[in-house]
């Protein structure tokens, strides 16, 4: 039974990959009908469910896993990133304070580390989200996934020069992230310094021409210089594009005088 169950799990595999959720579970369910204490099939059918936007039933799997009292860490990790993708951040802090308590360490310590962080952060309790990210890095300082939640995190509490010290970090492990060059320009905003914002976000559109963010952000740079050809321009990758950030900076173009940077994004 447990050899069929293993075939079985396999090939659920294969839709996992392409996407094919429901044909997956159909695989899964009868992996754990051939071998009831098979915990990875509970898993992957618990990230089915999740993924096709069905919080009982991912849930429902994460629940019966727990009941058999095995990998118990991995069970609750999948239940902290059901509890996430549906937005019940008490809950997932919950599952992986869980976690902790099992004494884990190395990787997977790291990862309930960040994802406390990400979860403070959803929750706008920016200082513990700061806290567990400053933790992850203490840890691994070439974490790049840390450095830039890091610089989220300031970015949010308004310590934007902090903000930009962590995407910089972040830089000198990933030079060729457009996103972080792109943060970097939206906090140089912030600091008034539109000098190097416009060189930030030209590189990260260097980068990647399909940044709308970066776009969006040099559009407004620019109409805020009087360099209305130059916005137009923006205005005009973005539509290229087909980005619904179009019209809004067409809107600022029309209103600039008006305009404060609560619009960035």
């Amino acid at each position: 039974m447990r050899e069929l169950a293993k075939v079985l799990y396999r090939k659920s595999q294969r839709f996992i990959e392409n996407g094919e959720y429901e044909k997956a579970t159909v695989y899964l369910l009868n992996a754990i009908k051939e071998d009831p204490d098979y915990i990875d099939a509970y898993l992957d059918l618990a990230y089915c469910y999740a993924m096709m936007d069905d919080f009982e039933e991912a849930e429902y799997y994460c629940d019966l896993a727990l009941e058999r009292g095995k990998k118990q860490v991995d069970v609750l990790l999948m239940l902290a990133f059901v509890y996430h993708r549906f937005e019940l951040f008490d809950e997932e802090i919950d599952a992986l304070n869980r976690v902790l308590d099992l004494g884990v360490d190395g990787e997977v310590l790291l990862d309930v580390f960040l994802n406390l962080g990400n979860a403070h952060y959803e929750k706008n309790e920016i200082n513990k989200a700061i806290a567990y990210y400053k933790k992850v890095i203490s840890m691994d300082p070439e974490s790049v996934e840390a450095l830039v939640n890091l610089g989220n995190a300031y970015f949010a509490n308004e310590e934007f020069s902090k903000s930009i010290e962590a995407y910089k970090m972040a830089l000198q492990l990933d030079p060729e992230d457009s996103n972080i060059y792109s943060n970097l320009g939206v906090a140089y905003i912030e600091l008034g310094d539109k000098k190097e914002a416009i060189k930030y976000l030209n590189q990260s559109i260097r980068l990647d021409p399909f940044n709308e963010s970066a776009h969006y952000n040099l559009g407004i740079l620019y109409a805020m210089n009087d360099e209305s050809d130059k916005a137009i321009e923006q205005y005009n990758k973005l539509l290229e594009l087909g980005s619904e950030m179009a019209p809004t900076l067409l809107k600022i173009l029309d209103l600039k005088e008006q305009f404060t940077y609560d619009h960035l994004y």
